[in-house]
């Protein structure tokens, strides 16, 4: 059971680990078209 005490870090924890994984797929989806355009350009 979580307390009431510690449940406001353990949100704040929830929803930094949320916006990790929300940057993480555009960077991924960024470093894929990045290295898409690596091998056509060579």
């Amino acid at each position: 059971m979580i307390s009431a005490k510690n449940a406001p870090s353990f949100r704040s924890e929830v929803m930094q680990a949320g916006a990790i994984k929300l940057f993480e797929k555009p960077l991924r989806m960024s470093e894929l078209q990045a290295s898409v355009r690596g091998l056509t350009r060579t």
